[in-house]
Order: C-alpha cells, then structure tokens, then sequence
C-alpha cells in the first residue's frame, strides 16, 4: 500500500513540475545573441527565439522571428519600388490580429492607438502602435501591435512586434534588440 501511494505522489508531483515548467514564460536571452544578415539588411535577435526567411518571386522577403512564447517580430522587405506605406501595413497588420482575436473567441472591448518613434541606423524612424483589450467567458486580454517604417535605397522595410500581454515582459527585450542592431547592408 506505501509504495503504490508512493508511486501516485511521485507521479502527481511530476506532473505538477512538468506544468509548472511548460506555464514558466523564456525570456528573451539577449546574453546570446543571433545574427541575421541578408536581403540587403542585418539585425540581432534572441538566441532561444527561432527564425524564418521567406522570399518570394517579386523580390520581397519576409523574416519571421518568435519567441518560445509566440510573440512575433517579423522583419518584412518590399519588392523594389513598392510604395506601400506605414499606415497601409499598420492596417494589414491590425486586421490579421482582429482575425486571430475572432477565431479565439474572444470580443474587442477597447483599443487605443499612439504614433510612436525611434532612432536607428542614424536616422529617426516612425512607427505606429496599437494596444487591444479583448474579453472571453468575463477575463479581459490584453494584445499589443508595433509596426516601424524603414526606407533605404528603393526599398522599404516594416518591423512589426505582436505580443500578448501575458508575455511582453518577456518578449519586449528581443523586439528592442531587433529593433536597435537593425541596419541595411
């Protein structure tokens, strides 16, 4: 009888552990750096965040970089020529959130939406920056969306951050280094 009693509060306190371990949010580990040079541009990223790079016929590129928690920066490079601009990106960018919000079920409460600005490369950059409040079964969410513009040559580029608000504690450090070492070739 002890030892099956044991057995069942070894296996419970495993559990536990092993839930307690997959709720635990990685924060960024800006310690360890990636690197992140092509398609005319360069950036760091986290070391435990993983990265993808898109390209696509038309010349454009899309680098998708995403924390353990799925928070996402994702680096996106027009064709050349391309004149879409911040706002057109920023609406894109808000309406495929919208979308995602749906799909979980969940309904928009409030939003708010600040011009925000930073310097890179030199030069100042502007950017826009959407904070949503959403609700489901009475708990509210809370979803954050920033998208910078940069132009170089006859390029643009866009760097969206989309975090939920559980994990950009965590998350906010990788966008801000993206966001600091990114320069174009």
């Amino acid at each position: 009888m002890f030892a099956r009693n044991r057995a069942v509060v070894v296996g419970c306190c495993g559990l536990m552990l092993f839930l307690f371990g997959l709720s635990c949010s990685k924060p960024a580990d800006i310690q360890h750096q990636q690197s992140y040079t092509d398609n005319g541009v360069s950036f760091q990223y986290p070391g435990n965040w993983t990265l993808v790079n898109n390209r696509f016929d038309s010349g454009a590129s899309q680098i998708r970089v995403e924390s353990p928690q799925g928070s996402l920066v994702l680096v996106s490079i027009s064709a050349e020529n391309d004149t879409t601009g911040l706002d057109e990106v920023f609406t894109l960018q808000a309406q495929e959130l919208y979308d995602t919000i749906r799909t979980s079920g969940r309904s928009v409460l409030q939003e708010s939406t600040v011009p925000v600005s930073t310097d890179s490369d030199g030069s100042p950059r502007r950017g826009m920056k959407r904070r949503i409040v959403t609700q489901m079964n009475g708990a509210q969410h809370l979803y954050h969306l920033t998208v910078y513009q940069f132009r170089y040559e006859n390029r643009q580029c866009h760097i969206v951050y989309q975090s939920e608000d559980p994990y950009v504690m965590d998350t906010v450090k990788g966008f801000e280094l993206v966001l600091a070492s990114f320069h174009k070739k």
